[in-house]
């Protein structure tokens, strides 16, 4: 069985250079050694979440993460990474994503997907009792009409330990489509936030939001011609 370790990086100010370029140099090797597959690595856009922050993805089968809980703390390599990338961030937050049946399965490294693509993740909070009614209409009502919007799904899961907080990634072409998604946002209209949305508000506590920009060598989005800054 196939999960996602969806992890949230506090960077320290100024810094974000120098860790992503630990992660790329000293981490990735490590994951690849430890079957740990990066299908995404993003920087939050400023404007929509903390910041500094990075947002990490990563898929993994259910005997490997097992193995690794088992045995990072006596692993040298990933001991030292933990030393050395702790002097670059302050904290972090990580959670076990299970996707549902309606899910793509994201690209993974060392396969690249739509260089310079900007993302959004959405996460939703589901009334208590009703799953079942929210990813129905989210599977034939509004992943359906996602293209209104130049979106497109890439990942959509449920959190393993917060059974009613579902998130889903979707990717647009670049930034002028990221400006048409918000150009269509009506201030007066809460179900404009995504196609098809006013339908499954009886369904919600609450959505989150937040723009992804990929690093470069984030599987999707990322590559040559990635829209990744740092600071």
């Amino acid at each position: 069985m196939r999960l996602y370790l969806h992890e949230i990086v506090d960077c320290i100010i100024g810094r974000v250079a120098e860790y992503t370029e630990a992660l790329e140099t000293v981490l990735m090797p490590l994951a690849d050694e430890r079957k740990l597959v990066c299908a995404g690595f993003f920087q939050v856009s400023g404007s929509s979440g903390r910041w500094p922050e990075l947002v990490a993805l990563w898929e993994m089968e259910v005997a490997d993460h097992v193995a690794q809980r088992k045995s990072i703390g006596g692993h040298e390599g990933m001991r030292r990474w933990m030393t050395q990338g702790s002097q670059w961030r302050t904290g972090g937050f990580d959670q076990i994503l299970i996707p549902h049946s309606f899910s793509p399965r994201p690209v993974t490294r060392p396969e690249f997907k739509s260089p310079g693509a900007i993302c959004l993740e959405q996460t939703f909070g589901v009334q208590p009792g009703a799953t079942t009614d929210f990813l129905t209409r989210m599977e034939n009502g509004v992943v359906p009409r996602a293209g209104e919007a130049e979106l497109t799904l890439e990942g959509f899961w449920r959190s393993q330990f917060q059974p009613l907080e579902h998130i889903a990634l979707w990717s647009l072409p670049g930034w002028d489509a990221y400006g048409r998604l918000l150009e269509r946002r009506d201030p007066a209209d809460e179900g404009s936030n995504l196609p098809g949305l006013g339908a499954i508000w009886p369904s919600l506590r609450d959505l989150q939001e937040k723009v992804l920009i990929p690093l470069r060598f984030s599987p999707l989005g990322g590559g040559p011609t990635s829209s990744a800054y740092t600071a």
